[in-house]
């Protein structure tokens, strides 16, 4: 297991990385696992040239980024407290496809 010691790290504008670890599980396949904590949803949205219609607050994540390198599988937890729609989700995206994506509001 390979841990980023810069991880815990938090910007007080950005939120931050409280966590990432990289586990080589054998020959050709990984396991890279994020968690993010209080990013702050709306200004990442602008900075991709997304403005949304409603707030999205600080969203807090977690990730994970799996399988061998030539067919990575990424899943993410999400929530988002603040939002105007406060919710959690979750994104499933595998062979650079978008495969499933739950939200939940409330």
């Amino acid at each position: 297991m390979l841990r980023f010691p810069d991880s815990r790290r938090s910007h007080r504008r950005w939120g931050g990385l409280s966590d990432a670890r990289l586990n080589v599980l054998a020959r050709d396949n990984l396991v890279f696992n994020l968690q993010a904590r209080q990013v702050p949803g709306d200004a990442i949205a602008q900075r991709y040239g997304v403005s949304p219609a409603v707030k999205i607050g600080t969203v807090s994540a977690q990730a994970q980024i799996s399988g061998p390198p030539s067919n990575l599988r990424t899943a993410v937890q999400f929530q988002a407290p603040e939002a105007t729609y406060p919710g959690t989700g979750s994104v499933l995206v595998s062979g650079g496809k978008t495969c499933c994506v739950t939200l939940i509001s409330g």
